[in-house]
């Protein structure tokens, strides 16, 4: 029988302050974890066929150690009698990126730590599932729509400070334009009606939205005024990330007003997937959402 691994912290746990682990260290220590349980051996077992100390492996299999180099991931697959060139490979592209810091670094000077523990986690995620009571998503927002509705949120903010915002929100939309990332959208009915800026403004919006709905990895619904009879509406914006088989569990991602909690617990994760199960069957079909879509255009224009 395969060993199991070794329990570790709570991958939130880990990411947040004070440990500041990326998601990259996780998975190249979650990678080298899952080899070597597939070939079937314990610690001792990976020391002896690596020629190092069972500590070592411990120590390159916990993400809050050193990373390990290209060479020494490469031995390790070796000594665990790995097969295929693809997850050389991966190995490789694994530690790589590791040791490399993210696009969203860029605007360290305006994105908050816990904006960018969201933005590390989207781009390693395969799908997300979101719910909107009050705004657009951020992933949906034109450039007009997030300018306005930083401005509402920052009213003594610089112009240059604004920017930098809506240029980092521009940039991580690169995730659902170029297919990377799967998207289902829930946006409350209210969202339509609710003018930010002006009339052009939420016609520009409404459009946007409705070219995004057209896209294969993205499948967006309308909550209408009349869903919630089941108890299914929720009264604040939640964010479902999903990951491939790396390691990584599902991450609920709450944001409030000063920041944002972090859930990866099964029972809580479990708990915000049944809602947004609720939802999905209250909301409307993608032919009708659409067909609202066009409505609320019209009104704008």
């Amino acid at each position: 029988m395969a060993p199991e691994p070794e329990r570790r912290p709570s991958l939130v746990s880990l990411l947040t302050p004070p440990f500041r682990l990326t998601v990259s260290r996780w998975k190249v220590a979650a990678f080298l974890q899952r080899r070597r349980v597939e070939r079937g051996l314990s610690v001792d077992g990976a020391a002896a066929a690596a020629g190092c100390s069972p500590a070592r492996i411990r120590r390159l299999e916990n993400p809050e150690g050193r990373l390990p180099s290209t060479d020494e991931a490469v031995r390790l697959l070796q000594a665990y009698e790995v097969r295929g060139e693809a997850l050389f490979a991966e190995a490789r592209d694994l530690v790589a990126r590791a040791g490399e810091p993210g696009w969203w670094h860029r605007y360290g000077d305006v994105a908050a730590e816990w904006v960018r523990l969201l933005l590390d986690l989207e781009t390693h995620a395969f799908a997300v599932r979101t719910y909107e009571p009050l705004g657009v998503p951020g992933l949906f927002q034109t450039e007009e729509y997030a300018r306005m509705v930083m401005c509402s949120g920052l009213p003594h903010a610089d112009l240059e400070e604004v920017a930098a915002r809506v240029a980092l929100r521009s940039e991580r939309q690169q995730l659902v334009t170029s297919g990377a990332l799967e998207v289902w959208a829930l946006i409350d009915e209210s969202v339509l009606r609710r003018e930010v800026g002006s009339n052009a403004v939420m016609a520009g919006q409404v459009r946007h939205l409705i070219r995004l709905a057209g896209l294969p990895n993205v499948l967006l619904q309308v909550v209408p005024f009349t869903a919630g009879s089941s108890g299914a509406r929720l009264n604040h914006p939640v964010t479902l990330l999903r990951f491939p088989k790396d390691g990584l569990p599902d991450i609920v991602y709450l944001e409030h007003h000063t920041g944002a909690h972090y859930l990866d617990g099964e029972k809580e994760t479990e708990v915000y997937r049944g809602a947004l199960d609720l939802l999905c069957v209250e909301a409307l079909s993608r032919e009708e959402t659409l067909a609202k879509l066009e409505r609320a255009a019209s009104l704008y224009a």
